[in-house]
């Protein structure tokens, strides 16, 4: 994850998890579903989706610009890498 500042943010999908958690387990409203598609390109068993979403992670409303790799493999699509460019809505 990347921001304005150039902050680079690594996590695997336990910390995301865990960051999930806590906000439900503290009460925290859900979080924005809105979403808009730019490109999805589809292969034999890989796909690469561009994304934006709207998100509040840290009490800041923040455009979330995603580019995932996914994977097919045991019957469900995997993610296998996932950018993300965060900047202030």
């Amino acid at each position: 994850m990347i921001d304005t500042d150039d902050n680079l943010n690594t996590a695997d999908k336990d910390t995301f998890e865990n960051i999930f958690n806590s906000k439900k387990e503290a009460g925290d409203p859900p979080m924005n579903t809105w979403a808009k598609y730019h490109k999805i390109d589809i292969g034999d068993n890989k796909a690469h989706l561009l994304l934006s979403r709207k998100n509040n992670l840290s009490d800041i409303d923040h455009i979330l610009f995603l580019s995932i790799d996914l994977i097919f493999e045991d019957n469900c699509w995997q993610v296998i890498c996932e950018v993300i460019f965060l900047r202030p809505d």
